[in-house]
């Protein structure tokens, strides 16, 4: 990461955005430790020194069946008329008009307040 960083810097990029791999569960949203053992903010804090806007992928309507959201709050899941889980892709599908709001429902997704601020999020 820290390569494509200066890779960017030299050839004036002034947004990168981290793409999918950076979590450990979709639905939760906490940062993979095994890929990123730092956490993002030492990343972030480079591309915010060199000038460039980092940005984080996420996809909130796709959930992993093993995230905690999912035990936490079944009812938040799309299910079709039979009552039959619905997911695609092998993600099960969740809805944030069933929940509060997406602050609670993906909590851990707020990157200004776990990553740093300056952060701008893209999804799918």
């Amino acid at each position: 990461m820290k390569q494509e960083i200066t890779d960017a810097a030299e050839l004036g990029i002034n947004l990168l955005v981290l793409d999918d791999g950076w979590q450990d569960k979709f639905g939760d949203w906490n940062i993979h430790t095994g890929r990123f053992p730092h956490g993002l903010r030492f990343y972030v804090d480079d591309l915010n020194a060199r000038g460039i806007m980092p940005g984080l992928w996420i996809a909130p309507l796709a959930t992993d069946s093993s995230a905690v959201i999912v035990a936490q709050h079944p009812e938040w899941l799309v299910r079709d008329e039979k009552g039959t889980l619905l997911s695609v892709s092998g993600k099960r599908i969740s809805s944030v008009s069933r929940a509060t709001s997406a602050t609670t429902s993906w909590p851990n997704a707020n990157p200004s307040s776990n990553w740093g601020s300056g952060i701008s999020s893209g999804t799918a």
